[in-house]
């Protein structure tokens, strides 16, 4: 095993209580906390995120806290990167679990194949009360992009919350672009997305083991229909942000003509299931029917961006 070359990041804003079944799971895993370095990034918190850090001073061995006051998690990734001194670096979500064998799955992983940066699975985590009966758990899970070892497809991306990748790398590319990712409460997603396809254009490989497993917290407010519009929204604006360089008006309106097509479909065709389907609730019934819109409204927002250049991949 390569027991000196992975540094953990623990990016956090204001989720001190989350903050601490994270990083309590690092203390329970199948190998010792000497094999790890761990940097918690605090991420300009106003709440007790300090406080739970530091209280895992004597727990774990080998653990920095800093602070990043540019409010963003491109910024506090970049912290994290920056003060990484080992070659790969393993980045962890401050609202999730690693499972025992996290650590010591990544260390096996690095030592078996010669991937670049590879990724894992994370699991929804209902940590406050079970799921509400329409709440599918597709929706908080990427255990089906892949359901074995190896390279991954060229359309399909590690999760964010859960991937390892060579330090040297991360810097090469410049690191995590702040145009993407959270930004304290606004909701923004693809930074790691951005990088991985700057990886790709280069042909590095980019792996999967299903055997690095997170559990990640599934917060109430995600059990709202609002929420689950504006997760869709955010991130597919922010993807195909990073994968287009510009639409036409053409392809614009056949977007909006097919969207509009769906959704009509949608509403005509699941309405039986509203009544007679066993496991088909009304809030699924709207959801469907305005995904589609919803879908449209952000390869829209993505192309009205693009436009005026706010945003465009960069190929390094």
């Amino acid at each position: 095993m390569n027991l000196a070359n992975i540094t953990i990041v623990v990016c956090t804003y204001n989720r001190a209580e989350l903050l601490w079944d994270c990083l309590h799971s690092l203390t329970q895993q199948t190998v010792p906390d000497s094999v790890f370095q761990l940097v918690v990034v605090d991420n300009n918190s106003s709440d007790d995120t300090f406080k739970v850090a530091s209280s895992f001073s004597g727990k774990i061995k080998n653990l920095s806290i800093i602070q990043e006051r540019k409010q963003g998690l491109s910024y506090a990734r970049n912290a994290g990167v920056a003060a990484t001194k080992t070659t790969w670096i393993s980045f962890l979500d401050d609202d999730a679990k690693a499972a025992p064998d996290w650590v010591e799955s990544i260390l096996t992983t690095i030592d078996k194949d010669d991937f670049d940066c590879f990724g894992g699975v994370y699991l929804p985590w209902h940590r406050f009360g079970p799921k509400p009966k329409w709440f599918r758990s597709s929706w908080e899970t990427n255990k089906a992009i892949q359901p074995h070892y190896g390279i991954l497809p060229a359309s399909v991306y590690p999760s964010g919350g859960n991937f390892s990748c060579k330090v040297e790398l991360i810097k090469a590319y410049g690191g995590f672009s702040p145009i993407f990712g959270m930004n304290g409460h606004r909701v923004a997603y693809g930074e790691e997305t951005h990088l991985f396809r700057r990886m790709r254009q280069d042909n590095l490989r980019i792996g999967f083991n299903p055997d690095v497993v997170i559990h990640h917290c599934v917060l109430p407010y995600k059990y709202s229909l609002t929420w689950r519009v504006a997760a869709r929204f955010a991130s597919l604006r922010d993807y195909f942000c990073i994968i287009e360089e510009s639409f036409s008006s053409l392809r614009l309106a056949k977007v909006l003509c097919k969207s509009l097509l769906r959704s009509c479909k949608s509403l005509f065709c699941n309405f039986p299931r509203t009544i007679w389907g066993k496991d088909y609730f009304w809030q699924n019934y709207l959801l469907d029917a305005v995904f589609p819109l919803v879908d449209a409204a952000a390869i829209w927002e993505a192309a009205r961006k693009l436009k005026k250049n706010k945003v465009r991949p960069k190929v390094i």
